[in-house]
């Protein structure tokens, strides 16, 4: 009988190896024909990957010993052309030729299958997760995108990496992985940081790095902005008065680039913490495209005759013009009302913006030619001229849209005297 059982539970683990065995050959070769059919090129993020990898191959291993042999390594990728890799990625990989170990932890990613997915983007309540899967498929993605991808080895002792390791494994169960991104608190790269110390233990310190504190968000944001002047616009006037706030050294660790700076001069007790410097990929040159000077040369062309025709043609009454120049403030105004209450990213709150695009011009608009309302108009439009001069000499430099201030400080006080000066009936422009 004992020995028909150990004949059976050898079977039994023989099976069970090469089952492990299979599935893991067809998982791969499941990914291989995925990634080849989409093509790397139409690979938009790592979370893409993801989808593929995380769910079938990684949930093969399980936490377990590591060897000595084990490498610990920060993955910086630099920042794409489009707008979500315009701030670059942080991932952590860990690497054991010895236990077959390969898995790439990277905390920038979410699951396209989320109940709701566009409303809860859009409101901040997403939630993120951490994914793990194989190196092969994060330089893939490098090289495919054409960004560089910088490895950073981690100069850790045996229970240091153990420690690390065993932290990144409990947060990958599902029931610990998700949680919610904020952009500037808790995102790919402000996770990494924090598991990085949480593995090295008390022996970890960043040293000064005085060209990394002082800034504030926004201002380290709109360094990774410049040649995206539309998006750049309309993120400085979506974000309010928390990203106007200096961040300190590990809060400028929001962007993977200085995240890789910091680690470079951190120490691991009396050693440097990071042992080596690697560049996996270096991306390939390209030309630029179109600058963005036209931009400004544009506004600069339809500022001063817009000035002229607004004070010399229509200085006597409301017309077609105010009606839409109102209704295109308004909807910002509501929009930035939403932002602040309706979501949950944080950075909206107290925007100072709201002075100048005011949600209540979304009414007046449809009232500017009831003269009944006249008197009260007047008084509105004075109010308004209040609003924007505080408005625009609090808000911040880059959230500034100077043309549309300008007419709207133009017609608000133009109207302000029209309607002051006519509080009874009187005929106007037809719109």
């Amino acid at each position: 009988m004992f020995s028909i059982q150990q004949q059976s539970k050898a079977k039994l683990s023989s099976w069970s190896e090469d089952f492990s065995d299979q599935l893991s050959v067809i998982s791969d070769q499941l990914l291989k024909a995925r990634l080849l059919r989409i093509g790397l090129s139409k690979i938009r993020h790592w979370s893409l990957i993801t989808v593929y990898c995380s769910l079938i191959h990684c949930s093969l291993l399980t936490a377990q010993s590591l060897s000595p042999q084990t490498k610990v390594s920060l993955l910086t990728m630099a920042p794409g052309d489009e707008l979500y890799s315009s701030f670059g990625h942080s991932a952590i990989w860990v690497y054991d030729p010895a236990i077959g170990l390969d898995r790439v932890y990277n905390y920038g990613t979410f699951d396209f299958r989320t109940g709701n997915f566009y409303w809860k983007f859009i409101r901040g309540t997403l939630p993120y997760q951490l994914s793990a899967y194989p190196f092969q498929y994060a330089i893939a993605e490098a090289q495919g995108s054409n960004r560089s991808l910088t490895e950073q080895v981690l100069n850790l002792n045996p229970a240091q990496k153990q420690k690390l390791y065993d932290f990144l494994e409990t947060n990958y169960q599902p029931e610990n992985r998700q949680y919610f991104y904020k952009f500037y608190y808790d995102n790919c790269a402000t996770r990494p940081r924090d598991v990085i110390k949480t593995g090295v233990g008390p022996g970890f310190q960043w040293l000064p790095m005085p060209d990394l504190t002082g800034k504030s968000y926004r201002r380290w944001m709109n360094d990774y902005l410049v040649d995206k002047p539309l998006a750049r616009l309309g993120m400085n006037l979506a974000i309010g008065q928390p990203a106007d706030q200096p961040a300190d050294l590990e809060g400028s660790m929001y962007l993977p680039d200085n995240l890789m700076k910091g680690l470079a001069k951190a120490r691991n007790g009396n050693q440097l913490l990071v042992s080596a410097t690697n560049e996996l990929f270096v991306a390939q040159p390209v030309e630029s495209g179109l600058t963005t000077w036209w931009i400004q040369i544009l506004g600069g062309i339809l500022f001063l005759p817009t000035a002229i025709w607004l004070y010399k043609k229509h200085n006597d009454g409301p017309f077609w013009f105010d009606k839409t120049l109102l209704i295109l403030a308004g909807s910002v105004g509501l929009l930035l009302l939403f932002l602040w209450f309706g979501t949950d990213h944080g950075v909206p709150d107290w925007n100072r913006s709201l002075f100048i695009y005011l949600p209540t011009h979304l009414i007046v608009a449809f009232l500017l030619r009831k003269p009944v309302h006249f008197r009260w108009l007047s008084l509105y439009f004075l109010l308004c001229l209040g609003f924007l001069v505080f408005g625009i000499a609090t808000t911040a430099l880059e959230s500034r849209t100077f043309f549309v201030e300008f007419l709207l400080l133009v017609r608000s006080n133009q109207l302000m005297r029209f309607y002051r000066g006519n509080p009874q009936p009187t005929p106007v422009h037809e719109s």
